[in-house]
């Protein structure tokens, strides 16, 4: 499917006229709680998409305030150095314009996923790979149906290497910015009678991560789900998910002029980059676009993420094992497991199955990498410090405070943390 087939289709163009209409007077609550990318976090009670871009936080190494200003400036020099050294061919100069852009967003580990594959592809072909998807993903002439090849790997960082390279407004699709379009696709199912109905597959937009998804705002959602770590097909979703979503931007903005940078001479290709960062926001924690939301976590999600989170893969006999850390009283001491954690790992606990994502562990080790002490932080109710990793977890959508005693165990056995850094706070249920 080409940009003028895309826009061809009913759904896509009332989806887009709908945005238009209802962004300018959206209202969102935004919640975001303190971590180190969000130094003093954000609550604010916001009127507009126009005004999220002013909350805009994102403070990551060597920034001083990570606003919105910072951090453009900062996207303007990571994309110039990308495309210049690509363009010259110089592999050691793209090396190392990759690894500045996988550290802005986040990647604390140098011996996995985005950066293992970059590393690993044999001198000569770098710049050749990148200049392919570039051409692949323009959104004037890409193809949905043709872009798998030429990319043939794609997760949360290397979607911001594709973006910064491109020059036309592609944008990152992130775990944060693939939950807000979905959950604004469902808002305007809705609103027009079509909660029930066939989700369209040009409007279809896949989470990347199953602690973000549509499922936390609206649990009875019909949405496509998580695209599983390394299937043959993620590549090709997740590119397709990035050029329609950018096509949409695109279009929205084109039609308002007055939307997002308003009153500015803003290029439309900054103004995209606008629109994202403010979906980036909202992506935090989707409920934000529900006033009557407490940010509690509904008993519906709780069996969502519960199906979703078990559903991605099949168990097979796990080949390690080791104790939780710190005791619970209701789950059982022993963590079964086996993967690592470039792919993954697939848990057994007690009566428990789950899966820890490549892309959750990634966050996860930025956010916690390089801390001398973290609470545990697993008690079931009440207060637990807002910095320890059960509080984290649970701000990330896991359903219960009480995963990071497993979490832990598995961190810790595989020297992901230290166990010198986790602080048994002594705060369990």
């Amino acid at each position: 499917m080409d940009k003028a087939t895309f826009f061809e289709q009913n759904d896509v163009n009332n989806f887009v006229g709908w945005l238009v209409e209802n962004l300018p007077k959206l209202t969102v609550f935004l919640r975001i709680k303190q971590s180190r990318f969000v130094p003093k976090g954000v609550s604010a009670d916001i009127t507009g998409f126009d005004n999220i871009l002013s909350l805009y936080t994102w403070k990551s190494t060597g920034m001083t305030l990570g606003d919105w200003a910072e951090t453009k400036a900062r996207l303007t020099v990571l994309s110039n150095a990308l495309r210049a050294a690509v363009n010259a061919g110089n592999h050691a100069d793209t090396l190392d314009a990759c690894d500045n852009i996988l550290s802005w967003g986040g990647n604390r580990n140098r011996g996995v996923g985005a950066y293992k594959f970059l590393h690993s592809m044999a001198q000569g072909t770098l710049c050749p790979y990148i200049i392919d998807a570039g051409k692949a993903f323009s959104l004037t002439t890409a193809s949905t149906a043709h872009l798998s090849p030429p990319v043939t790997r794609m997760n949360a960082m290397l979607t911001k290497v594709h973006a910064l390279y491109s020059a036309d407004g592609l944008p990152i699709y992130d775990s944060r910015v693939a939950a807000a379009i979905a959950s604004l696709v469902e808002l305007w199912r809705r609103a027009t009678g079509q909660s029930g109905t066939l989700l369209p597959h040009a409007l279809a937009f896949p989470a990347t991560m199953t602690t973000r998804t549509v499922f936390r705002l609206f649990p009875d959602a019909i949405h496509l789900g998580v695209m599983p770590y390394g299937a043959s097909a993620t590549p090709q979703q997740w590119s397709s998910a990035k050029v329609r979503l950018g096509w949409i931007m695109e279009e929205v903005l084109t039609k308002n002029p007055n939307l997002v940078l308003p009153g500015q001479a803003a290029h439309l290709v900054d103004r995209m980059h606008a629109f994202e960062a403010s979906l980036f926001m909202i992506g935090y924690d989707i409920t934000c676009l529900d006033c009557t939301n407490s940010g509690a976590i509904s008993p519906e999600y709780k069996t969502k993420f519960k199906l979703l989170n078990t559903g991605i893969t099949k168990f097979p006999g796990a080949d390690k094992s080791v104790n939780t850390l710190f005791q619970t009283k209701e789950i059982g001491k022993t963590v079964d497991y086996s993967g690592n954690i470039d792919s993954g790992f697939k848990v057994n606990w007690g009566t428990c199955k789950f899966v820890l994502e490549p892309d959750f562990l990634e966050e996860l080790i930025g956010n916690f990498s390089g801390e001398k002490e973290i609470p545990l932080g697993a008690k079931r109710d009440g207060y637990v410090p807002s910095n320890s990793l059960g509080q984290w977890i649970e701000d990330n959508g896991w359903s219960s405070r009480q995963f990071a005693s497993a979490i832990a165990a598995i961190l810790c056995n595989e020297k992901i943390l230290a166990k010198s850094q986790l602080r048994n706070s002594l705060d369990f249920a």
